[in-house]
């Protein structure tokens, strides 16, 4: 015997990284700024070595502050691969600070265009029916611009930030044939820490 059902699938669309709390900038625009010091990122991430097409990222990212530490301006390129799609995703990042008694809030923008690429040509890909039309033959390309906003408070020991990396949600589908079915996703980003101070025990 056996059993048939049908349903919906949902998975996620941001890329994994380890170690956020280094990369802060790739999740909230309104962290750029925050650190005393111009800051400089990279981050390599290789998942499940060894096996082939297993995604791969990698990240670059710049910040500072500037006019009298009221904005802060950064830059992200990322890049990741898994499979036989390859995107790069440039933004460019601006945050209005704004100083209070205990902490400062940064309010951010992030313009930024993202572009996809799946290269339906890859000797791996073997398709069962030839003639199928929404299986594509050549590679495919996409360029989708958009937009983020993020907030993020720092206090003397703790920070928050909340943030939408991407408000169009734009449609991802390479298919010319059939109907849309997948776009961006609204992503919510929400952050938060402390520090302890703690003593020689």
């Amino acid at each position: 015997s056996f059993c048939m059902f049908s349903g919906s699938l949902w998975a996620q669309q941001d890329v994994l990284y380890t170690q956020f709390m280094f990369n802060k900038l790739s999740y909230n625009p309104g962290y750029a700024g925050t650190e005393d010091s111009p800051t400089l990122l990279a981050v390599y991430r290789n998942q499940w070595m060894g096996l082939e097409g297993a995604p791969n990222t990698q990240v670059l990212s710049y910040n500072q502050r500037i006019l009298n530490n009221r904005v802060g301006l950064g830059g992200n390129l990322n890049r990741s691969s898994i499979g036989i799609t390859t995107s790069m995703t440039f933004d460019v990042t601006y945050a209005y600070r704004i100083p209070f008694k205990r902490g400062t809030l940064s309010i951010g923008l992030q313009p930024g265009v993202r572009y996809f690429h799946q290269n339906w040509a890859d000797p791996r890909l073997r398709a069962i029916d030839q003639n199928d039309l929404s299986i594509p033959t050549e590679p495919s390309t996409k360029y989708l611009p958009n937009v983020g906003f993020g907030a993020y408070y720092k206090g003397y020991k703790w920070y928050a930030g909340l943030a939408i990396p991407r408000l169009v949600a734009n449609n991802i589908d390479f298919s010319e044939f059939g109907t849309e079915i997948s776009r961006e996703v609204q992503h919510i980003n929400a952050m938060g820490g402390i520090q302890f101070d703690l003593n020689d025990d």
